[in-house]
């Protein structure tokens, strides 16, 4: 992909409603999970705690794609 494919991509990403929405819908469930879980199911507990970080790292990702991959002003004189 050129770097123009991946800012397109990256943008319609964070612009899809249903994308952002399900992401919600998953990071909030892994947060209550981490509520309702008795401290001693570790196991469950982890779980819950990766979903979020997984989450949050697939945003963060997307956002630096479009960051750092976006078309640079030119410098110099007008």
């Amino acid at each position: 992909m050129t770097p123009d494919q991946i800012v397109s991509e990256a943008l319609s990403l964070e612009a899809n409603e249903v994308f952002t929405t399900e992401l919600e819908k998953l990071r909030t469930a892994a947060l209550m999970g981490l509520v309702v879980t008795p401290a001693n199911e570790t196991d469950t507990i982890r779980d819950h705690q990766a979903m979020v970080r997984a989450i949050d790292d697939i945003r963060a990702k997307v956002r630096l794609l479009a960051l750092t991959n976006a078309p640079k002003p030119k410098s110099g004189l007008a």
